[in-house]
């Protein structure tokens, strides 16, 4: 009976598509030309059209995204939407987080509210305090350095000053994994291999696509103007293909900001 069901909710979602399908073409607009106007990734209009997008977003982007597009081709964003929810009645957002499970429990909460807050800041304000006595008494009982060695540190030679500034500047804040020269008419192309089942959360151009575990054997395309960011639980699950060009597995372990740009890979 649940496979029915299934079958039944893609098969109306299917017909939703069609119609913003529809709508598009008669417009005679391509998915790239509506990827810049709306921002919405042209993979994710392709997946509204198909009635698939589900397999990628958590409800509430795939509902925010469905009626930025309907008001997009001038379609009634509200029947869109009150079809979607026939269609989809149990959808609920995927949240990372916990949610509170019944009312009641979120209202007894919000009035304990002020009182946590009060001695919240108590806490944090005895901290400090206790925090700054101890760096008071630490540097009484502390040995302070004599007028000779603070003038010694002073006339460091041009040469050691020199050798201080290059240490500074050759700590980078995020590490290059490999570089590439992307054109600027050209679109960052990504192919996404995954070796080992594997959680990935993925943005482009700041939008979140999805976050789900992969299995291994998927292959997925993925595209944007400016950057992509994948969170990976284990870099070595993963390979990644810029533009054409192998680019490898971008390290070992959980990888918790893969940036992809024009200029190539770097992690931060």
């Amino acid at each position: 009976m649940a496979a029915d069901t299934r079958f039944t909710d893609l098969l109306n979602m299917s017909a939703l598509g069609d119609k913003l399908r529809e709508a598009r073409e008669a417009k005679n607009l391509t998915l790239g030309q509506v990827q810049k106007q709306t921002r919405i990734y042209q993979t994710v209009l392709k997946a509204l059209e198909d009635g698939k997008c589900d397999s990628m977003l958590n409800p509430a982007y795939e509902k925010s995204f469905l009626k930025k597009y309907a008001e997009y081709l001038g379609i009634d964003s509200h029947q869109v939407l009150n079809e979607y929810k026939k269609f989809r009645p149990a959808a609920e957002p995927r949240m990372t987080n916990k949610l509170p499970e019944s009312e009641a429990y979120s209202k007894n909460v919000s009035g304990f509210m002020p009182f946590i807050k009060l001695i919240t800041i108590a806490a944090v304000l005895i901290a400090i305090v206790i925090f700054a006595g101890g760096k008071v008494v630490s540097y009484l009982k502390g040995p302070h350095p004599s007028k000779r060695a603070i003038a010694s540190k002073a006339r460091r030679s041009p040469s050691q000053a020199r050798s201080l500034k290059r240490t500074v500047r050759s700590s980078p804040a995020s590490k290059a994994v490999a570089k590439m020269s992307i054109p600027k008419n050209v679109q960052i192309k990504l192919l996404l291999k995954i070796n080992k089942n594997v959680l990935i959360k993925l943005k482009a151009d700041g939008v979140l696509l999805f976050e789900r575990e992969l299995t291994k054997g998927t292959a997925e395309i993925f595209t944007a103007e400016k950057a992509l960011n994948i969170y990976a639980a284990n870099g070595e699950s993963i390979e990644l293909i810029l533009n054409g060009k192998s680019m490898g597995s971008p390290g070992k372990g959980t990888l918790k900001n893969i940036e992809i740009t024009r200029s190539g890979i770097r992690l931060r």
